[in-house]
């Protein structure tokens, strides 16, 4: 059984859902990329993912967390990122002796990429984390709210672009934005 927390506008209530105490696909680490030419290698060795619109998440999930009481210091660490909204221990998690799974839920969905890429395989009090998106806690709103978000980004995207090799932008609200690019650029 694990705790979920629900918004439900003023109110926040805690709703039990049992996952079956399962790892889920997306949660299971593959091993990083051995195939990758040698001019496509990075500094780090990364596995290859790709990442859709629903499958990112602001939740993380923190896998190989030591069984030390050092949840406050992975959760002052993971400040550094942002602001997190709440965070807790899943107890009866599958994990490996004397470790632990942590969720932590960022304010904002680009807190959360940018500590998923640190702290995913960090070395942290002698063990390599592993970090994932955990959308299946989400309720509907907040899914709906990551939809609607990433539709934004794209409109400005396509705006920028249209202003770049076209030189104008014909959307009424963005035309101050586009101006004052337009001015930057020249």
């Amino acid at each position: 059984l694990i705790c979920k927390d629900r918004f439900d506008g003023k109110s926040c209530s805690a709703q039990i859902v049992n996952l079956e105490n399962q790892i889920l696909p997306h949660h299971r680490f593959f091993g990083f990329c051995k195939t990758r030419p040698f001019y496509r290698r990075g500094k780090r060795e990364t596995a290859v993912k790709v990442f859709t619109v629903s499958s990112e998440s602001k939740y993380l999930l923190i896998q190989k967390v030591p069984s030390l009481n050092v949840g406050k210091e992975l959760i002052n660490r993971c400040e550094n990122f942002g602001v997190i909204e709440k965070t807790w221990i899943l107890p009866d998690y599958p994990c490996d002796p004397f470790t632990e799974a942590h969720v932590v839920c960022y304010r904002n969905i680009v807190d959360a990429r940018r500590a998923k890429r640190f702290f995913d395989n960090l070395s942290f009090y002698g063990s390599l984390l592993h970090v994932s998106y955990a959308p299946e806690y989400e309720s509907v709103d907040e899914t709906e709210q990551k939809l609607i978000l990433r539709n934004k980004e794209v409109e400005t995207r396509s705006k920028l672009f249209r202003l770049a090799f076209y030189g104008k932008c014909n959307d009424v609200r963005t035309t101050t934005y586009c101006e004052k690019e337009a001015k930057r650029k020249k």
